[in-house]
């Protein structure tokens, strides 16, 4: 993406409140860029609000709605304490860890500089995700407890765990914010 199509997105689009976003192949970093997707997400919503709802679902369920062959109860009830733990007290060093690295570029915070990669991202909750050319991707050695939690994730379709960031210098066809298109490339 060059400066100029960069500076209109920043300068004409105010990302605060909830809105969405459609971006227009975008390729992914952990495919080595090999996966092409469209994706809407949506921006600006409530983080404090996506906890509390997370929160309740994860105390109001019982660990055997949740058991398949795979995984046992016990481990599915580590796995829901474990996440219930993460919201009620994070972990200060991952918190502060996440507010070092990044700048926000607008007050929402949907726009970050990232310090370390110099790059630009798009923050926002997946929506729907659909891939036009598939990634090859690296097997992932997952620890049981880790497949759990994602398994817990999944079926009670838990906000936080939607969470993602979007480089701006991976979107290689457009970006749609509120029915103004911006093309790239």
């Amino acid at each position: 993406m060059d400066a100029t199509t960069l500076l209109s997105l920043l300068e004409n689009f105010n990302f605060s409140g909830v809105s969405f976003i459609y971006i227009k192949g975008y390729t992914s970093d952990k495919s080595g860029n090999s996966e092409i997707a469209n994706i809407l997400i949506n921006v600006g919503a409530s983080y404090a609000n996506m906890k509390k709802n997370d929160l309740i679902t994860l105390q109001n369920t019982t660990a055997s709605e949740l058991v398949t062959e795979n995984f046992g109860q016990a481990l599915i009830q580590q796995a829901i304490d474990e996440k219930i733990q993460s919201i009620v007290s994070p972990s200060k060093s991952r918190s502060n860890g996440q507010k070092d690295a990044f700048i926000k570029l607008n007050a929402s915070g949907t726009l970050k500089y990232c310090k370390e990669t110099g790059s630009v991202l798009i923050s926002g909750t997946v929506v729907k995700k659909t891939v036009i050319q598939k990634g090859i991707y690296k097997e992932v050695k997952s620890k049981p407890l880790t497949l759990a939690k994602k398994h817990v994730d999944k079926l009670l379709d838990l906000k936080l765990a939607k969470i993602r960031y979007y480089k701006i210098s991976n979107i290689t066809t457009s970006v749609k914010v509120s029915g103004d298109t911006i093309e790239i490339g």
